[in-house]
């Protein structure tokens, strides 16, 4: 299992991310579609805000 880093956000396979930023301890699943987004530093709760649509 991959360990969540503070320098660098965990991508699974078939991602597509389009114009988003993503802060420390951060991980976007596999085949994930993650558009104008900023997903900030995981602190216990939510972090993050994004408009989900299909790909």
């Amino acid at each position: 299992m991959a360990r969540l880093k503070h320098d660098a956000p965990l991508f699974h396979e078939g991602c597509t991310l389009t114009n988003s930023t993503f802060g420390a301890y951060t991980e976007i699943g596999l085949g994930s579609c993650v558009t104008n987004s900023h997903i900030g530093d995981y602190r216990g709760g939510p972090a993050f805000s994004t408009s989900l649509q299909p790909c």
